[in-house]
Order: C-alpha cells, then sequence, then structure tokens
C-alpha cells in the first residue's frame, strides 16, 4: 500500500509552485503520492504541474472550480491513497527529512499524528539541523496545547495524519479560519500525538497572505472560536478555560484589527460585542497560569479602557 499522501491545494501558484513541488521531488523518504488540486487557477499553475506529473507519476494533477481551499483539501482527501496524509501549501516548501521524520516518529511512538516545526520567512533556511526529543500527548493535551497557543500552532500543515483520523473530517467550505475549526476535531479523533522538535516545513511569509492584511472574512474566526468553546463544553469540560482563553484570543485580534484598519461607524456591533466578550473573560485569563503573557498583556490594556486598547492596537496593528 502506498504510504504517504501529500496533498497540494493550488490556485494562482505558478510563482512559487515550483519550488514547493521540487522540495516534495527531493524528499529522502520516496514512497508518496502528489495530489495536486488546481483550483481553477488563471496562470501558469496548471502547465507546471502537467510537466512534472508527465515525468514523474508520482504526481497527479486534479482539476476543481474555484471553490476555495478547503473544498480543495477535501476533494483531495477523497482521492488519497496513502495510509497517511499531509498538507502542503503551495507557496511553501518541506525541508529534505520532512516525511521521513515526521513518519518515523509516528509509527516508533504508536501515534495516529505527528507535529513539526514551522520556518516563518521570505526563503528557506537551507539545512536545518536534526533535533532531539519527542514529545507524545493524549489528544485533550494537544487540543489544550493549542488552545492555549502554547508552542502549538493550528494549521494542517507540517503534521503527518493517520488516514483513520482525517477521513471523516471535513473542512467546511466557505469558511476562513478552516484550519482552526478543523485541527481539533482531528486531534480529538486520535489517542496519540507525537510533536516533535525538527524543523519540517517553511511557511512563506508575504505581505499578500491572508494572515497579513484585515478583510470582513477574517471574522470568521469569532464564529469558530464560540464554535470551539461549544464543543468544549459537550465534550471536554476541562478544556473550556483553554477554550475561553482562545476565544478571547481571537475578540482581541479581531478589535484590534477594525480598530486600526475600519472607520469609526464601520463594524460598530462587531466591536462592541469583542469588548463586551473581553471584559467577559478578562479575569479567568488573566488569573489562568497556563495562559501566555502576550494574552496577559491584553488582558491588562484593556483594564485601562476602551480608549488605551485604540491606542495600542494602532502601534501593534498598524502595517
Amino acid at each position: 500500500m502506498l504510504v504517504i499522501s501529500v496533498i497540494i491545494p493550488a490556485y494562482n501558484s505558478e510563482n512559487y509552485l515550483r519550488e514547493c513541488l521540487d522540495s516534495v521531488a527531493g524528499q529522502e523518504y520516496g514512497d508518496f503520492e502528489v495530489i495536486v488540486v488546481d483550483d481553477g487557477s488563471e496562470d501558469g499553475t496548471t502547465a507546471v504541474v502537467e510537466e512534472y506529473a508527465s515525468r514523474d507519476r508520482r504526481f497527479r494533477l486534479v482539476r476543481n472550480s474555484h471553490n476555495g481551499v478547503s473544498a480543495s483539501r477535501n476533494l483531495g482527501l477523497s482521492l488519497a491513497g496513502g495510509e497517511w496524509i499531509m498538507f502542503l501549501d503551495s507557496d511553501d516548501c518541506l525541508y529534505s527529512l520532512a516525511l521521513g521524520r515526521l513518519l518515523k516518529a509516528a509509527s516508533e511512538n504508536r501515534c495516529e499524528i505527528s507535529v513539526g516545526r514551522f520556518y516563518f520567512g521570505s526563503y528557506p533556511k537551507c539545512c536545518p539541523p536534526m533535533m532531539k526529543g519527542t514529545d507524545v500527548l493524549s489528544s485533550e493535551e494537544a487540543i489544550e496545547r493549542m488552545l492555549y497557543q502554547n508552542r502549538a500552532d493550528s494549521s494542517p500543515c507540517a503534521k503527518l495524519f493517520h488516514k483513520s483520523v482525517v477521513a471523516s473530517t471535513m473542512f467546511e467550505p466557505g469558511l476562513r479560519y478552516e484550519d482552526l475549526d478543523w485541527l481539533y476535531r482531528v486531534y480529538d479523533n486520535a489517542d496519540r500525538i507525537a510533536f516533535i522538535h525538527d524543523l519540517v516545513y517553511f511557511y512563506r511569509d508575504h505581505a499578500g497572505s491572508f494572515i497579513n492584511s484585515f478583510t470582513p472574512a477574517r471574522l470568521d474566526v469569532l464564529k469558530v472560536t464560540e464554535r470551539i468553546e461549544g464543543y468544549m463544553q459537550e465534550r471536554h469540560p476541562s478544556l473550556v478555560a483553554a477554550a475561553r482563553d482562545r476565544r478571547l484570543s481571537a475578540n482581541f485580534n479581531m478589535l484590534g484589527l477594525m480598530e486600526t484598519h475600519c472607520g469609526a461607524d464601520e463594524f460598530v456591533e462587531r466591536k462592541e460585542a469583542c469588548w463586551a466578550l473581553i471584559k467577559k473573560y478578562r479575569r479567568d485569563s488573566l488569573l489562568n497560569p497556563k495562559v501566555r503573557l502576550r494574552n496577559k498583556a491584553g488582558v491588562l490594556v484593556s483594564y485601562l479602557g476602551r480608549r488605551w486598547f485604540r491606542f495600542f492596537a494602532g502601534i501593534i496593528y498598524r502595517r
């Protein structure tokens, strides 16, 4: 049986796609397939993938209507033949030992998921050194670490998933922050999750990325974090405090962005709702020893009042 399926959603990705595909082709572990889902690209993306598929049968092009990254990932999952699944974004790269290290960590520790580290930058860091040590966590411990944003991210990338834990858990089409909405549910499907210290994934941080700009779509994170809190109340009461801190963090972030990038008469109800939730949840996060210092600092600023919050938001979020 094929071991690993690498799923790459791509839309108008020709500028970085060759570097992305080369990083997979150059993996030291070679038992994989690459499914590139072209989401209705209007540039040279299709031609690039066809070129790779013509010379390496492990690469496969799938065309899709322009339905977004969630639909593309779901389509890739439905077509994947591998026992293990990895997601890779088309403007990012894998380091050459990524697949091998993640698979080894999962196999040796009898885990359904293994998680590596990101390197963020404009250009890939060359030859990251191999790091020692693996943390093996339960699903609840992994979810808690993700919600507290404690050396754990909410991206599906830089991770290897056994197909059994992702096969029935789909990304929600049309939802932004679909990664955050998806990952805690997948973690909940697993028994054991391995976190390795190796850099396995290069995330290209550029000005045009979704995270570096404000649009109304970013407000979806408020819905997602509210949904997470409800999920934890129903299934994992011990994680409600973590879920509320993550929701508080999302409201801080969105309010700061709206105060900085929107006019005083824009998103008024959203701003007021964010401020109300901040005041409701801030005390518990301030007293919670598991909450990161950045969140506690935001809480302390909020106690100074809305005017001072706007002032500091203008410094932090002005780009």
